[in-house]
């Protein structure tokens, strides 16, 4: 893949009207062409106060265009909800090219068009492969480990890892929401990054490629 850095962000409508998004950005290494890729955390940060989907379209711009990540960044951003989709319309009316995830409940993942840069990313999957990352060292939370924000993805990892066996004999589990509101908890960090992390490893899903279809459909005549 072309991109170094991947930035996954979630919005969430607050109650006051205004928008609150958590943001983290990986780079993505490898010790070789064979070796599984590590992801270093470079941001993770959670802010509030945006006044609209302009606003946040404008903050998310400004940090795609700072070193180290100008033109190495690719964006990520959860349009499960209403805002998420707006915010990520918006990104695209400022000529950027993110990708969209909607989350769903079932337990497979589909790649939308060619063109359309958009998959359809199962909620547990999404949390299984940053747990299964996590778990083997590949997620590197060294630069902000003394953070609040690293200090609540590593707890919710936790909790979300959580699972038992109820009476029956049927695994539980503790089943994020797929929307802030809706029924089940919901951490924005966690989704954030999880996203960051499954588009890192989703092999079948390379926005390189996407944007290459783009550019050979503009140059034919």
């Amino acid at each position: 893949m072309a991109y170094e850095f991947i930035l996954g962000v979630d919005v969430v409508h607050a109650e006051d009207g205004a928008l609150t998004a958590a943001f983290a950005i990986f780079e993505k290494t490898s010790d070789g062409a064979e070796a599984a890729p590590r992801y270093r955390l470079d941001l993770l940060e959670e802010r509030s106060g945006f006044a609209s989907t302009d606003d946040l379209a404008e903050h998310i711009q400004s940090l795609l265009t700072q070193k180290p990540y100008v033109a190495r960044t690719v964006p990520i951003i959860n349009r499960t909800a209403d805002d998420g989709r707006a915010v990520h319309d918006a990104l695209e009316e400022r000529g950027l090219a993110p990708v969209g995830a909607t989350l769903s409940a079932s337990t497979t993942t589909v790649s939308g068009a060619r063109d359309e840069m958009n998959a359809t990313v199962s909620a547990r999957n999404l949390l299984d492969t940053l747990r299964t990352l996590h778990r083997n060292g590949r997620v590197d939370l060294s630069a902000r480990k003394d953070t609040d924000e690293a200090s609540r993805l590593v707890r919710a990892i936790e909790w979300f890892s959580e699972s038992g066996v109820d009476e029956t004999g049927e695994e539980r589990r503790v089943e994020m929401a797929l929307v802030p509101d809706g029924d089940g908890p919901y951490e924005p960090l966690v989704i954030s990054v999880a996203l960051a992390c499954w588009l890192g490893e989703e092999q079948t899903f390379d926005p390189t490629e996407h944007l290459k279809g783009e550019l050979q459909g503009r140059d034919t005549p």
